[in-house]
């Protein structure tokens, strides 16, 4: 996992599997984010094959954070299969998902 500064933003390069093992990490290093006060959050997901209930968790509480803050996250670049997860879970009526990295400046 990795972090790229945008202008305005951070662009997170999210693990290979969004699991009760990685998602406290991902939980932490993403709240540092925020906490660093990034405008935007995308979330990379070329890399992640696989996503559980804990990583969907993560997601939410961070869509909600960034959300209080008057910012905005973006879960971009997703596989068809974990696509298919957070459209099961609904969560893709309530977080923005794209398919590809918008770029912050004048996308989002």
């Amino acid at each position: 996992m990795s972090d790229t500064a945008r202008t305005n933003g951070t662009v997170w390069s999210m693990p290979s599997r969004m699991d009760a093992v990685a998602a406290p990490k991902v939980e932490q290093d993403l709240l540092d984010v925020v906490a660093r006060g990034a405008e935007f959050l995308i979330c990379d997901f070329s890399d992640t094959v696989y996503v559980s209930s804990a990583g969907l968790r993560v997601m939410l509480l961070l869509t909600k954070k960034q959300r209080a803050l008057g910012r905005r996250m973006v879960l971009a670049c997703m596989k068809s299969e974990v696509s298919e997860i957070f459209r099961m879970a609904g969560f893709d009526a309530i977080m923005e998902i794209v398919d590809a990295i918008p770029d912050v400046c004048t996308d989002i």
